[in-house]
């Protein structure tokens, strides 16, 4: 070897073992003095763009990486962890399928490598297709069984493949090999939640968090356990570790957020924050808070000390533009669409904040009557005169939630054939009440002539609201029709997964936050079979039940909060 040679090959082990000691600060300028004086050393471009990808910067990552794989003439085994690095940019970026085909090209160079198998397992996981990469993490895992973080990785490919208690093993295993790695224990936790083991998951939340206090991951996930479990007031206190916890940028407004205090004339916006069916489960409680400020005014009203207390406040209402048409509606409220100009206001609330501000401590503290929302009487009777001819129990069906969401996606949606399955039966009018990519699948499947799909006609959820209205029965995934139809006081069942959002609660068919309600229920996880053979069973009890001319209502009838009649 040349002196030159020596000496770029010694600045390079010397950039290595910084880097390696985690002082990258100081290896980077070795690295880039390294490729001053040699441009094409592949090796160098290829631990810079690691050290990019581990400085939190993918973009810079891939392009270093593309340089150091155009830099390197062979094609032999070790390039295969250029491609690997490379998937890991791509993953970062969220370009799931180019990493696939990088993942697949580095096994291709070095069969063996367990990190190639480990980030193909990362890309189908991301593809949401859990099952394949569990085959791709054990195939890691065979290959090196001490390869950070492969237990996890399986771990949560089981949980995504509805695998429970292959999931707990494998979880378990990481935990033992990392005792102190709190996101392992939450990981486990979860796990351990989902089976519905409660108490047994909040001790491994507890513990996680005496070695970690006040992590907002932990904090966060431990909430959703309390609010499962019904304790609220802790619940809802811990919630409001979600805006770091899920890395969900906090709204940048003006003022201070509000706490419950009397509005003294003061101008309250409150702000939809997270999905739709959020949003429709929680504008429930934005006219409890001018009912309370009116109480408030009436108590102060004689108390000259008090006087500033007595003025009237106002309450905005800021929420997602398919939502505005149908929650200006909400009485005293102003709504207005998002991305529209925000009118002056002096504190704001998050709308998931709401009942920690308001001091919801137990179920029956749930706001208001239903139905708290109504359909447009007029665009109702449209609907309803142009079903007047179907003969038969009118049911709206949904099979699919948001697909962004892919993994969520996957445990809580069904195929259109496997609900049409269970749900086609003389007696039953079935009206499509599915939007987005999951609609497709009507058409191809074949079965679309015994469905009625007017969903071109439904622009926003008023329209959805109308033709709801003309409807006996919603049958939905968990989706925001779910709490449309419940906000609108309509019969709707719940097709339910066991690892249930919280707001479902554990151990009931019904549900406190709307009274029409009722659940189905996965028992094992991912088995809709036994969920469809209810729900098959129940239509055709209800087909028997129903009378010709009692199968549609103008209007709904209000429920008291608490009760249990279900549809």
């Amino acid at each position: 070897m040349s002196r030159r040679k020596h000496q770029l090959e010694a600045m390079f082990q010397q950039a290595v073992r910084l880097h390696q000691a985690g002082r990258l600060a100081e290896a980077e300028p070795l690295y880039r003095q390294l490729l001053a004086a040699a441009p094409d050393h592949a090796d160098a471009l290829h631990m810079l763009g690691v050290l990019a990808m581990q400085a939190g910067h993918p973009r810079p990552a891939l392009d270093l990486l593309d340089q150091a794989i155009a830099r390197r003439a062979d094609a032999g085994p070790g390039v295969a962890i250029y491609h690997v690095n490379r998937a890991g940019a791509l993953l970062a970026l969220g370009q799931p399928e180019l990493a696939l085909d990088a993942a697949q090209t580095a096994i291709r160079l070095r069969r063996a490598s367990a990190e190639a198998h480990q980030t193909l397992g990362h890309s189908l996981s991301d593809l949401g297709r859990p099952d394949e990469a569990v085959q791709a993490y054990r195939e890691a895992l065979r290959l090196n069984p001490n390869l950070p973080g492969v237990h996890a990785n399986l771990g949560l490919a089981l949980q995504e493949a509805s695998d429970l208690d292959g999931a707990e093993a494998a979880l378990r295993e990481a935990v033992r090999r990392a005792p102190g790695d709190v996101i392992e224990q939450a990981n486990l936790a979860s796990v351990v939640k989902s089976l519905g083991r409660l108490e047994e998951a909040d001790a491994i939340y507890q513990a996680a968090l005496r070695r970690a206090p006040g992590n907002p991951l932990l904090v966060y996930n431990r909430a959703v356990l309390e609010l499962l479990a019904g304790r609220f007031t802790e619940g809802w206190e811990h919630w409001e570790a979600r805006w770091q916890a899920r890395g969900i940028p906090r709204r940048k407004l003006a003022g201070a957020q509000w706490g419950g205090e009397p509005l003294a004339g003061r101008t309250l916006l409150v702000h939809a924050e997270q999905g739709l069916g959020d949003t429709l489960q929680f504008c429930r409680f934005v006219p409890e808070i001018v009912a309370r400020d009116i109480v408030a005014r009436d108590i102060v009203a004689g108390d000259p000390a008090a006087r500033g207390l007595a003025q009237a406040g106002r309450v905005i209402l800021e929420v997602q533009p398919p939502l505005a048409r149908l929650l200006q509606q909400l009485p005293d409220i102003e709504v207005i669409a998002a991305g529209a100009a925000l009118p002056a206001y002096d504190v704001w609330c998050p709308l998931l904040s709401l009942p920690r501000a308001l001091g919801m401590a137990t179920l029956d503290d749930i706001p208001g009557s239903v139905p708290y929302l109504r359909a447009d009487p007029a665009m109702a009777a449209k609907w309803q005169a142009r079903m007047a001819a179907l003969d038969g129990l009118r049911v709206g069906l949904v099979w699919a939630g948001n697909a962004e969401d892919i993994r969520l996606d996957n445990r809580r949606s069904l195929r259109v054939a496997q609900l049409l399955g269970a749900v086609t039966a003389p007696g039953l009018v079935l009206v499509s009440l599915q939007k987005g990519e999951a609609a497709g699948q009507l058409k191809a499947s074949g079965l679309a002539a015994g469905v009625h799909d007017w969903t071109a006609e439904l622009n926003d959820f008023a329209d959805t609201a109308a033709l709801v209205q003309a409807l006996d029965l919603v049958i939905s995934v968990d989706t925001s029709v779910v709490h449309l139809a419940g906000a609108l006081g309509k019969p709707v069942w719940l097709l339910n997964r066991l690892d249930t959002c919280w707001r479902w609660l554990l151990g009931r068919d019904d549900s406190p936050w709307y009274p029409t309600l009722r659940q189905f229920r996965q028992q094992r996880a991912g088995d809709w079979d036994s969920v469809l053979a209810q729900v098959q069973a129940a239509l055709a009890s209800r087909i028997a039940q129903a009378a010709p001319h009692a199968m549609v209502s103008s209007s709904p009838t209000a429920v008291p909060p608490g009760s249990s009649r279900h549809g």
